[in-house]
C-alpha cells in the first residue's frame, strides 16, 4: 500500500486541472470547476441541501469514471443516506459499492478519538478514491470547540490528501460568513455557503461561492432549487452579463450563445448598447406617444 508523501512536498497538477462538479451552473459559479486536490468545505444550516449537493457531485464523478469515497458521521447513517438518495434521478444503484463507496466513520468516533490523516489515507488508498467526501463534519468534531484543533485537523486532511491529487469535500452545519467559523474555514481552498431562509410563509434557497483560491468565481448569492432532479442553480443575470463583458474585454470568443449580441440594425444604437442587446434578457422600450417605439420594435423583429 502506498504512503502519503512527507508534509511540505510540493504539489504538481497539470495546468487547468479542474474537475467539473456535475451540478448545473455550479461550474459557472466556480469559474470552471474545482481544482484537483483542493479542500472544499460546504457550510449551511439544516435542510439547506449540503448532503444532496455532496452526493450529486460524488455520482457525477463516478459517471465520469472517477472513484468517490463517501464517509458519513453522526448526522445520518449510511443506510438512511442510501434510502434518501434513491428518490433522486442522479442516483445510480449500480455505482454503489463500485465507483461510489459509502462507509461510516463511527468506528473512529466511538473510540473517542478524531480521525487521523492515516485513518483517512488508509480508506482512500483501499478504495482508490479520487475524491473523499466527509458528510457531517460537525459530528466528527463533536463537542470540541477548540478552533485550533479543528483547523489543524482540516489542514492536515486537505494538505496530505491533496499531495496525491485527491480532492476532499467536507460538509458541515453552520451559518455562512459567521465569524465564529472563520478560523476553521480559512483552511479551505473552496468555501461554498448554502442559505435556507424563511421569508413570511415562503422558503428561499440560495448558494454563494465565498472563496475559491486561484479563480474568479461569480460573487454574491444565487438562486438554488432542490427537487427530485437534485440541485439546480440559477446565477443572477447581472453576474452573467458582467462575466461576459470581462470575457469580451480579454478578447475571448466563448462558444456560449450569450457571447453574441443581438443587433437592432442601427449602428449608432448598437454602439451605445455595446454591440446590441444581450440574449435571453428582457428589454423595455419606454417613451411618449409618437416617439417611434412600435417602429423600433418592428425593425428589431424583422431583423430576427
Amino acid at each position: 500500500m502506498s504512503t502519503l508523501p512527507p508534509e511540505g512536498t510540493p504539489m504538481h497538477f497539470p495546468p487547468g486541472s479542474l474537475e467539473p462538479t456535475g451540478i448545473p451552473q455550479l461550474d459557472l459559479l466556480l469559474a470552471g470547476g474545482i481544482a484537483q486536490g483542493a479542500l472544499v468545505i460546504i457550510i449551511g444550516p439544516p435542510g439547506s441541501g449540503k448532503t444532496t449537493l455532496a452526493s450529486q457531485i460524488a455520482f457525477a464523478q463516478a459517471k465520469r469514471g472517477r472513484n468517490a469515497l463517501f464517509l458519513t458521521a453522526h448526522s445520518e447513517s449510511t443506510t438512511k443516506l442510501l434510502s434518501h438518495l434513491k428518490s433522486y434521478h442522479f442516483f445510480a444503484p449500480d455505482l454503489i459499492g463500485n465507483a461510489v463507496q459509502m462507509f461510516s466513520l463511527q468506528q473512529f468516533l466511538t473510540q473517542g478519538t478524531l480521525p487521523t490523516v492515516q485513518d483517512m489515507a488508509a480508506q482512500v488508498h483501499q478504495t482508490q478514491a479520487n475524491m473523499l467526501i466527509l458528510d457531517g463534519f460537525q459530528g466528527v468534531q463533536g463537542g470540541d470547540t477548540n478552533h485550533q484543533i479543528i483547523r489543524q485537523m482540516l489542514y492536515d486532511w486537505g494538505t496530505s490528501l491533496g499531495l496525491h491529487g485527491i480532492t476532499t469535500l467536507v460538509t458541515t452545519e453552520g451559518t455562512p460568513r459567521d465569524s465564529a467559523t472563520f478560523p476553521a474555514m480559512t483552511t479551505s481552498d473552496v468555501l461554498i455557503g448554502l442559505y435556507f431562509k424563511l421569508q413570511g410563509v415562503r422558503t428561499l434557497r440560495s448558494v454563494e461561492v465565498i472563496k475559491a483560491r486561484g479563480s474568479a468565481p461569480l460573487l454574491g448569492q444565487h438562486g438554488l432549487a432542490l427537487s427530485d432532479e437534485g440541485i439546480h442553480i440559477f446565477p443572477r443575470l447581472e453576474s452573467r452579463v458582467r462575466l461576459l463583458a470581462l470575457e469580451n474585454q480579454k478578447g475571448d470568443t466563448p462558444n456560449s450563445a450569450l457571447s453574441k449580441r443581438v443587433s437592432f440594425g442601427l449602428p449608432a444604437l448598437d454602439a451605445v448598447l455595446g454591440g446590441g442587446l444581450t440574449p435571453q434578457t428582457s428589454t423595455l422600450l419606454a417613451g411618449s406617444l409618437g416617439t417611434g417605439k412600435t417602429l423600433l420594435a418592428l425593425q428589431f423583429a424583422l431583423l430576427e
